[in-house]
């Protein structure tokens, strides 16, 4: 496998670094503002609220990895709602328990046990494309012909959404894994349109139709040829069912971990 990525690299500040800065600024005016017990409460809300969202998560996606940050979430919640009542055994206790929690949440985040997959799809689909002749086109682009039995679908679309490597749906009788940047739209039912996202079609006679929107083909480095690229993602999700029928689906998580993309 090339060592050289295909992809330009992420943008720490804006994804990572901006959001921890504003998130700060504001937690610290809220406690000079409206005093202690209410940046505590105000605090409690929002980890109660990444409980909720983590809940969700687990419910739709179906990992019990999500459990972990699900019980830290939760527990540093109570720590912090614990505070006013002014127990020092409770509240102790409960931050001992979200410690352990966040401990045990930092290990599955180091192993990518919990990861959207978007930025490993697009460099594993551009990996064995050499030609930049032609650029960008915003059609959809026809990837072949599969030979595939319904009954060997029913599963797969449940194990790339476990993983987050793509999200499911059938639309006019085709199954559509919808590769987006963001997964969290649709995980929460604010996003069902896919039309202008990235995404790889498999209709009832096994036809592949293969998209990648403007926006995911901007993230390359070099301008590779479209049609090559479309049919390379069409191929790679042919090899991931290929090796999840053979019952090798963990080769496909140990692919995509081995190019060590943080985010």
């Amino acid at each position: 496998m090339e060592k050289a990525l295909r992809l330009k690299p992420a943008n720490w500040l804006i994804q990572i670094g901006i959001p921890i800065i504003v998130l700060s600024v504001i937690a610290g005016a809220i406690g000079i503002a409206l005093g202690e017990v209410t940046f505590l409460f105000i605090f409690a809300c929002v980890f109660l609220a990444a409980t909720f969202l983590h809940l969700i998560f687990l419910m739709r996606m179906k990992n019990p990895v999500y459990l972990i940050p699900l019980g830290f979430y939760l527990l540093a919640a109570l720590t912090f709602f614990s505070f006013p009542l002014h127990s020092d055994y409770l509240t102790g206790g409960l931050a001992v328990l979200s410690g352990l929690f966040f401990m045990l949440f930092l290990g599955i985040l180091f192993k990518r046990k919990i990861k959207w997959r978007y930025r490993e799809i697009l460099e594993l689909a551009a990996r064995s494309v050499r030609s930049t002749e032609d650029g960008f086109t915003p059609r959809p682009f026809p990837a072949g012909k599969i030979q595939v039995q319904p009954p060997e679908l029913s599963s797969f679309p449940g194990f790339l959404l476990k993983y987050g490597i793509a999200w499911p749906l059938i639309y006019r009788e085709k199954l559509v894994f919808v590769i987006p940047r963001n997964m969290l739209v649709y995980l929460l039912g604010l996003k069902k349109d896919f039309q202008k996202a990235t995404y790889v079609a498999i209709d009832q006679e096994g036809q592949l139709m293969v998209k990648i929107s403007e926006k995911d083909y901007s993230q390359y480095q070099h301008e590779f040829t479209f049609d090559q690229l479309c049919a390379a993602l069409g191929n790679l999700f042919v090899d991931f069912l290929d090796q999840y029928k053979n019952g090798q689906s963990h080769k496909i998580i140990e692919r995509m971990n081995s190019l060590k993309f943080v985010v």
